[in-house]
């Protein structure tokens, strides 16, 4: 496959800049060309956060072992900092060698017990029943934070991963995507069933033939202080702590 500039953006444009280019780096890797692993490489060297995230998912997505390693080498220069361990949170729980996967989990395991590093270590598979329950045990009776989400997010992609994969994959909207009620017949579309809170509100439409994600299509909604929890097929938007106590009650039984 040949790359060229003529539709106006190149490979480098597309990764450069911040956050409209997130999708960029998830799509680049979709496409299992590992021809494009050193834009990848290039990419989490700029630590361009969140775009160094989303391209060391996708180099490791492509399983360009040879570039990810690299990359993780590049992360252990001590600059890295936050991001370098969003980027391995994020990346230990996707498709990657066995050599790739002891590094990260090594890694992350290091940084115990900060909440993107338990949220990885239960991403890779590599914390039991019994651990998850202490580390959301452990969350719940400290102050509510951001980090109440990062865990359901894990949590979520640990136990949920057929539903996590449907929320990341592609549909072409069959009609427009306005109201609350076309979000739910989006969803079905795809396979999901949305659980919406009352007086939830839409931001922006979707014009029919469009190409978008169910989880891009969550971000267009305003549900006030709600994170994603998923639950088999049904998605809902609940409070943090009540998603996070959903998860412990299940937890129970594992």
């Amino acid at each position: 496959m040949a790359y060229t500039e003529k539709d106006g953006y190149s490979i480098e444009d597309l990764l450069h800049f911040g956050y409209g280019h997130v999708d960029a780096a998830r799509a680049l890797g979709r496409l299992g060309n590992r021809a494009i692993a050193p834009f990848l490489a290039t990419a989490v060297e700029e630590r361009q956060s969140p775009v160094m995230v989303a391209a060391l998912g996708a180099l490791a997505q492509l399983r360009a072992n040879s570039q990810t390693e690299s990359a993780l080498r590049h992360l252990d220069d001590g600059n890295g900092g936050y991001q370098a361990l969003q980027c391995l949170s994020s990346l230990s729980g996707l498709p990657m060698s066995d050599a790739v996967r002891e590094k990260v989990v090594a890694t992350l395991a290091e940084r115990e017990p900060d909440s993107l590093a338990v949220a990885g270590l239960i991403r890779a598979g590599a914390r039991d029943a019994a651990a998850q329950r202490t580390a959301i045990d452990r969350r719940l009776r400290r102050p509510p934070s951001f980090n109440d989400d990062i865990l359901v997010s894990a949590l979520n992609d640990r136990h949920e991963s057929e539903t996590s994969d449907l929320l990341d994959k592609e549909l072409v909207l069959a009609s427009p995507v306005v109201t609350a009620d076309d979000f739910r017949v989006a969803f079905k579309s795809a396979g999901l069933a949305l659980e919406l809170p009352a007086g939830v509100r839409t931001i922006g439409a979707f014009s029919k033939g469009s190409r978008v994600t169910p989880r891009r299509l969550l971000e267009h909604m305003e549900p006030g202080k709600r994170t994603l929890y998923v639950d088999g097929s049904t998605i809902q938007l609940l409070a943090a702590r009540e998603a996070l106590q959903a998860w412990r009650k299940r937890m129970e039984k594992k």
